[in-house]
């Protein structure tokens, strides 16, 4: 026969006041932090920060959801020195400012807060401290999907082109917008659309219609769905629409029902990506051979559309070559462990390089060219461990000119 035994755990004398008086601290805290807190919301969205700066909730006000995703705590803002990020720690309002501190950093960002009937306009009105290679303004990671079969969107809309948004709208899974010291800190601004799925369109309506820094276009974006026009079928033109040949297009056209043309460039047959600049030899005029051929096809009652790839830059273009645009962006910064002679072909490199590739192509997000001074040159290998080192160098690539360049 087996004895049973009774296991029974025995606190020390106090221990469960202990723990109850703990748990009734902690739940005091918590509230404490909920009353002192600082919310913005407008009537759809209510978004609410601590005082430390940790994200509380983004809570939809017609039926109280919370989208806030808490599988790990968030900070309202983030601000990057020396190539490391450090989480705000502190965040305080007075009237319609809010001041983000940044613990030991000593940064401190303060921005212009407008509540409006559909969305929060957050701007970036002065940053102090010390310099900062970018400040992450709005950071709210959601529980959406970013789908439109859910009964509540969010968005984050960049309102001028130095403030950077990576998800595209109208609907996010996380509301992001940073800015950097490249294009631009102060004066970044965005605005923060959190409604019912059937008021986002609308609500991004009236954020283009009171932006003053971006284009109006009322037959895209949220318009889109409105208008006739795009809901028509197009042929491509990949550079053969000429003056010469208007006529056979439009014909073509009609032929097949289809109501506009598309015109697709990237190529030296058409025009580049990036300057936009068109073959002269079809289109000796330039761009004005090119709006008479388009009011041919308005009047023929065909639609054009410019397809313009707009963050393609061709390696051609005047942004690459015969001296690299200084604002060209980058996956990544790596810095030279060692000098590089103007004819080297291969660099060695502080930061691990293991995992970077060579596979290029339309569909991969990926580059193998490097931007150093005012010289971009190709890899062709990457060594997957110490020494750090990318080979098969083409120096001065795509007309730029080959230089040495100092470690670091």
């Amino acid at each position: 026969m087996k004895r049973m035994k009774t296991v029974r755990t025995a606190f020390p004398t106090g221990g469960v006041a202990r723990i109850v008086l703990g748990a009734a601290l902690a739940c005091a805290a918590a509230a404490r932090a909920q009353q002192d807190a600082i919310v913005l919301e407008n009537p759809r969205v209510r978004y609410v920060i601590s005082p430390d700066a940790v994200n509380l909730g983004f809570i939809d006000r017609a039926t109280g959801i919370d989208y806030l995703r808490r599988d790990a705590a968030s900070a309202c803002a983030l601000v990057r020195r020396d190539g490391k990020d450090h989480a705000a720690t502190s965040v305080s309002r007075a009237g319609d400012r809010l001041a983000i501190r940044f613990g030991e950093t000593g940064v401190e960002a303060i921005l212009g807060v407008e509540s409006r009937d559909s969305y929060i306009r957050l701007a970036v009105e002065s940053v102090t401290g010390g310099e900062i290679e970018s400040l992450t303004f709005l950071n709210v990671p959601l529980t959406l999907r970013g789908r439109p079969d859910e009964p509540f969107g969010a968005c984050a809309f960049s309102l001028n082109l130095i403030t950077r948004v990576d998800q595209l709208p109208a609907l996010q899974t996380e509301l992001r917008a940073a800015c950097c010291r490249k294009f631009g800190i102060a004066g970044a601004k965005a605005a923060i659309v959190g409604a019912p799925i059937e008021r986002v369109l609308p609500a991004l309506k009236s954020v283009l219609a009171d932006a003053d820094e971006m284009p109006h276009c009322t037959v895209a974006g949220p318009w889109a769905r409105e208008v006739p026009f795009n809901h028509g079928s197009y042929l491509f033109n990949f550079g053969a629409l000429t003056e010469a040949t208007v006529e056979e297009w439009i014909g073509a056209a009609r032929n097949l029902g289809v109501t506009q043309i598309d015109n697709h460039g990237g190529s030296p047959a058409f025009f580049r990506f990036g300057d936009f600049a068109l073959n002269r030899e079809k289109w000796p005029e330039g761009w004005e051979t090119y709006r008479r051929i388009v009011r041919r096809l308005h009047d023929a009652g065909i639609g054009s559309i410019f397809h313009t790839y707009a963050f393609f830059i061709d390696k051609q273009s005047r942004y690459a070559t015969p001296v690299p645009d200084g604002r060209l962006d980058a996956f990544r910064t790596l810095t030279l462990a060692a000098p590089a002679a103007a004819d080297a072909r291969e660099i060695e490199l502080a930061e691990p390089v293991k995992g970077m590739s060579t596979i290029t192509g339309f569909f991969e997000h990926n580059s193998v060219v490097l931007h150093a001074g005012d010289e971009l040159m190709t890899f062709a290998t990457v060594a997957q461990a110490p020494p750090w080192r990318l080979g098969g160098l083409t120096r001065g690539a795509f007309g730029t000119r080959p230089a040495a360049h100092a470690k670091g």
